[in-house]
């Protein structure tokens, strides 16, 4: 996986297991209410600790691949069209 994936501005959070939400909204480009929104449906998985709720990095790549292979697969389909 691309170390500079989750780089965003200040935030890098390649060493990280675990992202706050604030952080892993600003590491893929979405205000944290949004994140959030797609946290409650399940888009991306996130765990509880106490009171805080974080973001597992992988989980994070997951998504990020998973749009990325959305976009390949939309591409491809306009090809064969």
């Amino acid at each position: 996986m691309s170390s500079d994936l989750l780089q965003k501005g200040k935030f890098i959070v390649e060493n990280k297991l675990l992202i706050g939400i604030e952080e892993a909204a600003a590491a893929i480009g979405l205000s944290g209410s949004k994140l959030r929104v797609m946290l409650r449906q399940g888009v991306i998985p996130s765990v509880k600790i106490g009171q805080r709720r974080m973001v597992p990095r992988d989980g994070l790549i997951a998504y990020v691949e998973s749009l990325k292979a959305e976009a390949g697969s939309a591409r491809a389909m306009k090809a064969v069209a």
